[in-house]
């Protein structure tokens, strides 16, 4: 008896993937806030750019995710901003998990005035269509 046969790891899917996902992400973020909301793009591009980052360091067992080129990108966006926030991580297998994740972590409801909010959404393919999912989300104070 032969050993299965999986599907090879389709990179271009993951990329689609995550864009899809952080365009859902952003949708239903500001219909649950219910307010204006603010995308700091400069920010969400940092904070995306990490993802790909945090995926290797889990793959090869690091003892921390954080490094030091994660620390200096947080560091460009401390220099002006007040940032709470943090990476999720979770392997894909709804767009309705996803959502749910996101949601409970109430970001949704910081609604203090000139806050902006920043998102990243990556997707990493594996064999047989698997995804592992990381979501990098933040509500950003300006620095007065």
């Amino acid at each position: 008896m032969g050993s299965p046969a999986f599907s090879e790891a389709d990179e271009r899917e993951g990329s689609r993937l995550g864009q899809r996902i952080e365009r859902h992400l952003k949708e239903s973020f500001m219909k649950w806030r219910q307010s204006r909301t603010t995308w700091n793009r400069y920010s969400s591009t940092k904070l995306r750019s990490l993802l790909p980052l945090l995926e290797e360091r889990r793959v090869d067992g690091s003892p921390s995710l954080v490094h030091d080129e994660h620390l200096g990108e947080l560091r460009e966006i401390l220099k002006s901003y007040e940032m709470t926030g943090f990476p999720l991580h979770q392997p894909y297998s709804t767009l309705d998990s996803v959502l749910e994740s996101v949601y409970s972590t109430g970001l949704h409801t910081i609604d203090t005035p000139e806050v902006q909010f920043a998102l990243g959404a990556y997707a990493k393919a594996y064999p047989a269509s698997i995804f592992s999912l990381w979501i990098y989300i933040a509500a950003l104070h300006p620095i007065k």
